[in-house]
């Protein structure tokens, strides 16, 4: 088992990009609001070249946070999809459809 922070990172990062890895997705939200010390880090634990062909790693951010630009100074650019805000109708039908399943 690791010891420290790093080394946990390279391990995971080893698993991640393991093709012998058993499929698995990630999902880590809000990674910008993580504190100033552990954004610089957050992201460590993700590999920097191939994921493994069963892994899908999600996250959420905000454009133009230090997490993101994290991500795009990569040599190989993660896929990004912006999520805008949902209008009010959308909202709506959503408070609509979780009343109904109370």
């Amino acid at each position: 088992m690791p010891k420290d922070y790093e080394s946990a990172a390279q391990l995971v990062s080893g698993v991640l990009s393991n093709k012998n890895t058993r499929p698995v997705i990630i999902i880590l939200d809000a990674v910008n609001q993580f504190d100033d010390e552990k954004q610089s880090n957050i992201l460590s634990w993700l590999p920097r070249s191939n994921l493994s062909p069963h892994i899908r790693v999600i996250l959420s951010m905000i454009n133009d946070t230090p997490p993101h630009k994290i991500l795009n100074d990569r040599l190989k650019m993660p896929m990004e999809v912006e999520v805008t805000p949902l209008d009010m109708a959308a909202r709506q039908i959503g408070r609509a459809s979780c009343r109904e399943r109370v």
